[in-house]
């Protein structure tokens, strides 16, 4: 809520506060007043003096003037709140056009980060056949040439996106905090010293999380078309299994992904747990 929306209502709340105030002293102790009328000028003298909630009224004119003031504010509180009501409108009504728009835009910033996982994933598997030969000549596992650049516009579109989001972001969170840590780590390597201290099995790893990438991009693509109102919010092992088992790796090493695969399934379940 907004700070001119809580302005309003609380002003709204005072103002109905001083009526039931007023009301509750006349209600409260009108049984004790034996005059009329009732609302003759001796009745209401006499309610003031004995009433503790009213006795900083003056006189009947203070009174009135006390009760106009308080009609005049809950009106004003009113007319603000209204004010305050039809901008928050006009701000959801523009939060909601921006998301509009950004997801006219999804498909194609998925299809830039589809391009840089699927760099990434043949630099990882020339990085896993390269592993036996680097390991003798103790050089780096891929050349600086070799290891793709995160692009910033898919990461700051997607940051906005989660912004204005109309619907659950999990996967998007997730995906972008994925890509980022990826990226650092296949930036090692191309360091000889840090490259040294990688075994194999953190390769397998590295080419199954990318995968895991490519499957949360491949599952938002009916949302960004506009074919489903619903992000999705999870993934399946399946689906991961299968992006891995139509790679170009082969042999050995496809199988040694697949177990490290199947491992991690068994211990998470039915779908991806990302952590």
């Amino acid at each position: 809520m907004s700070i001119l929306s809580r302005l309003s209502t609380f002003l709204l709340i005072i103002s109905c506060a001083l009526s039931v105030w007023i009301g509750a002293a006349y209600g409260f102790h009108i049984k004790n007043i034996k005059c009329t009328p009732l609302f003759s000028y001796e009745c209401i003298s006499k309610l003031i003096e004995d009433t503790v909630l009213l006795r900083w009224v003056d006189d009947p004119g203070t009174f009135i003037l006390g009760c106009i003031a308080a009609i005049s504010t809950g009106i004003g509180a009113i007319l603000l709140y209204n004010q305050v009501r039809q901008a928050d409108r006009l701000e959801d009504f523009r939060r909601l056009q921006k998301h509009k728009a950004q997801r006219a835009l999804m498909p194609l910033r998925l299809s830039d980060t589809s391009r840089y996982v699927e760099k990434s994933i043949r630099s990882v598997e020339i990085a896993i056949l390269r592993y036996e030969a680097a390991r003798i000549s103790r050089t780096a596992l891929l050349d600086d040439r070799e290891i793709p650049i995160l692009p910033d516009e898919p990461i700051n579109f997607f940051s906005d996106f989660i912004e204005y989001a109309q619907v659950k972001t999990t996967l998007i969170e997730n995906m972008i905090s994925m890509l980022q840590y990826q990226s650092s780590r296949i930036a090692d390597l191309s360091d000889r010293q840090k490259s040294r201290s990688i075994v194999i099995y953190n390769l397998y790893s590295y080419y199954i999380e990318y995968c895991i990438i490519h499957c949360i991009i491949n599952s938002m693509y009916d949302y960004g078309r506009g074919r489903d109102e619903n992000m999705p919010t999870s993934i399946s092992w399946e689906s991961v299994i299968k992006n891995i088992s139509f790679r170009s790796i082969s042999g050995d090493h496809l199988d040694n992904i697949l177990s490290s695969a199947y491992r991690i399934s068994e211990s998470q379940g039915e779908n991806v747990v990302i952590k």
